[in-house]
């Protein structure tokens, strides 16, 4: 049904914003918590471990049902996200982003298989490449966010992350 299609294809497109902030805003996030490169790397290498658990959650999600789940990932990582712009230390930065990357990979993972299993198999890749275009046009939007308006206009990186919450309202309409 379209109103399912357009929650995936946001759903891809967020995910490929929140997923990318954190590479687009690399130089202020390091300049704001005082960190070298290598310090940033560690930081980061740990944020993305989050994904692990992912999956095990996506396999739960394949015994329980996968809308409640894609849902509730959906919700948290656009929390969690919004709360990233808040945090005041870079170690409450990575907890909070260690927790975004679970559910980005989470809501990821069950969007690509709601679209194996929901089109026939001359769709699929037509289904596959919406949603990797929807990715790679969040992540886009996520660099012209920053380098167009907010570093020009001299705010913070932390506006990239309260532009995530948005998706929260689309959540809540589909």
């Amino acid at each position: 049904p379209p109103a399912a299609a357009a929650l995936l294809g946001a759903a891809s497109f967020f995910e490929g914003y929140d997923l990318n902030i954190i590479t687009v805003a690399l130089k202020p996030l390091r300049t704001t918590f005082g960190l070298d490169q290598a310090a940033a790397s560690l930081w980061i290498a740990i944020i993305y471990l989050g994904a692990l658990a992912a999956v095990p959650a996506a396999r739960w999600a394949d015994r329980r049902g996968r809308r409640a789940l894609l849902l509730a990932s959906i919700l948290g990582y656009t929390v969690a996200t919004g709360v990233t712009a808040f945090t005041p230390d870079i170690g409450s930065f990575a907890a909070v982003q260690f927790v975004a990357r679970f559910f980005l990979v989470l809501q990821s993972a069950l969007v690509w298989t709601v679209v194996a299993e929901e089109l026939p198999a001359a769709g699929r890749g037509l289904g596959f490449g919406w949603l990797a275009m929807l990715s790679a046009l969040g992540t886009g939007w996520s660099a012209i966010l920053w380098g167009a308006v907010l570093h020009p206009l001299g705010l913070s990186w932390r506006w990239l992350y309260v532009a995530a919450l948005p998706v929260l309202g689309v959540v809540i309409l589909m």
